[in-house]
């Protein structure tokens, strides 16, 4: 009779068991964190990318298309060859720089087919220049 009960608590393989009901899980959680910092740095380079077009347009003596050019550059250096997809935008109006960075950025999580999210960001700065003396 005390054989059965023994079968009963015998714990042998459960650790098994619960390392194949949580690996899936936190494997899950692992890459939605990745993702999320990815997309966070995709962010922060857009924001980068417009902020310095504006400024480097905004300086003495340079055009939109300087700016356009940096802002380009800044893509490059962050998201690689996926920054080259990117809308870029520099104009100015009445002493005013306007940058604007635009694109889809990919998720890699394999359950959601091919989706991108968008990112975009907007910079302003005025225009420097010498004014005369009085």
């Amino acid at each position: 009779m005390g054989r059965p009960l023994r079968r009963l608590a015998d714990e042998s393989g459960s650790t098994t068991v619960e390392l194949a009901l949580v690996l899936p899980v936190l494997l899950i959680v692992l890459l939605a964190t990745v993702q999320i910092a990815l997309v966070s740095h995709a962010r922060t380079v857009v924001a980068t990318a417009a902020a310095e077009g504006a400024r480097v347009a905004a300086s003495e003596g340079a055009s939109p298309s300087a700016g356009t050019a940096r802002a380009r550059l800044v893509l490059r250096s962050g998201l690689g060859r996926g920054g080259a997809s990117y809308g870029v935008s520099v104009g100015q109006w009445s002493g005013t720089v306007v940058a604007q960075v635009s694109g889809g950025y990919p998720l890699f999580i394999p359950w959601l087919g091919r989706h991108s999210v968008w990112l975009h960001a907007q910079a302003e700065v005025r225009k420097e220049g010498l004014r005369g003396g009085p």
